[in-house]
């Protein structure tokens, strides 16, 4: 098996997709935790939804929290609105809650797929919240939730989404 050392050259480079893939797969095989800044790097380097969803795959498998600022920043970019069901999906084991009120944000405005896996992300997260942002994160849900400009699937996974934060213990 080749080092991370070894294998930069290849996620950096622009190269196939396919040899970038696998790259990363090798990466993250290697269970060390000094892949990820790396694969931050090959995160914000690539325009490929295959190569970004195999790094946030690597990260979520990482449980390096320190990865959240980047895959957030990711999930808000407006390009990534309708293909961000993986970067939300590697939330889920990093207790993401510190993003949670841009996590709100992508759910009111997100599809199907985005407000299910924030859903699993949110009901993950390790208890208490930041009063500040449990408070922000819930005005934002009602907000949402006023009037009939959602379909009734989002009224509905939006207001679990409101019940689980509201559940939540503050600090």
């Amino acid at each position: 098996m080749r080092s991370i050392e070894e294998l930069r050259p290849i996620v950096l480079s622009g190269g196939s997709e396919q040899d970038v893939i696998e790259a990363i797969a090798e990466i993250v095989a290697l269970r060390d935790i000094a892949s990820v800044p790396l694969l931050l790097e090959v995160l914000e380097a690539t325009r490929s939804t295959a190569v970004r969803n195999a790094v946030a795959l690597g990260l979520r498998d990482s449980g390096d929290t320190s990865a959240v600022p980047a895959l957030m920043a990711h999930i808000s970019r407006p390009e990534n609105a309708h293909t961000n069901g993986t970067l939300l999906y590697a939330l889920e084991t990093l207790d993401a809650k510190s993003v949670i009120v841009p996590l709100v944000h992508t759910a009111c405005a997100g599809d199907y797929e985005a407000v299910a896996m924030i859903l699993n992300a949110v009901e993950s997260f390790v208890a208490p919240l930041d009063q500040k942002q449990k408070q922000e994160a819930l005005s934002k849900l009602a907000e949402c939730l006023k009037g009939d400009k959602q379909p009734d699937w989002k009224q509905e996974m939006l207001a679990e989404l409101y019940n689980i934060i509201a559940d939540f213990d503050a600090i």
